[in-house]
């Protein structure tokens, strides 16, 4: 009996990055990111909405270790989603394969209200269900 885990293994990986990661988002749209750096902690959430936030982009790097940084992710949900699940996701450098030490986040409604966590296991907010399409998100 031949040993063909190792090819077999290749193949599922290149079908999973290939074909079922690329279908699990369908269209994607741009958000825009700002982000303040907090001084310390603990950070009241009215103080931090209130912050006055930074231009940053995707890929750069940001905090110290066990710092604080606030981000503020806005745009428009697209025409053409209306009557659709619209999800934003926020992958904050995430590595999959380590259990944790790594970032994590609280995502806030612009009213102060927590609407969930951020992990490396579940990096999404969902925005509407279903949307009309054209709203802003922030």
């Amino acid at each position: 009996m031949h040993d063909d885990r190792s090819i077999v293994e290749d193949r599922l990986r290149r079908v999973l990055a290939e074909r079922v990661q690329p279908a699990v988002y369908g269209a994607t749209e741009p958000l825009t990111i700002g982000r303040w750096e907090a001084p310390g902690e603990p950070v009241p959430v009215a103080e931090g909405l209130a912050a006055a936030y930074g231009p940053t982009t995707v890929g750069d790097r940001w905090g110290p270790a066990w710092g604080t940084t606030w981000f503020r992710v806005t745009g428009q949900v697209p025409a053409a989603s209306a009557g659709r699940t619209v999800e934003a996701v926020l992958d904050l450098g995430f590595d999959r394969q380590l259990p944790g030490f790594q970032c994590e986040g609280l995502v806030y409604r612009a009213d102060g209200e927590a609407v969930k966590a951020l992990n490396p296991h579940n990096a999404w907010v969902r925005v509407g269900a279903p949307v009309e399409g054209g709203e802003e998100v922030e």
